[in-house]
């Protein structure tokens, strides 16, 4: 699955900043803008949060990389 020209996995590891080997909420709503622009004006902070949440499958305040590649999956269906 790829996001134009940038993989899941490759999201993954830009999105974890920390390498922490999870995307927190933080790490994902301050990188929507930088991974699509355009997107950090388009969307809110309370949409990133509801995107995070449907996301984040096991509630546990963090995506792993198959939570955001699954996540990333149903927001490219054509």
């Amino acid at each position: 699955m790829a996001i134009g020209s940038i993989s899941a996995l490759q999201a993954f590891r830009f999105l974890d900043v920390d390498s922490g080997g999870s995307v927190s909420q933080k790490e994902f709503t301050n990188g929507l803008g930088l991974l699509t622009p355009g997107v950090r004006q388009a969307v809110s902070a309370t949409s990133a949060q509801k995107v995070f949440d449907a996301m984040d499958k096991d509630s546990n305040g963090a995506l792993s990389n198959n939570e955001l590649a699954q996540g990333l999956a149903l927001l490219n269906t054509d």
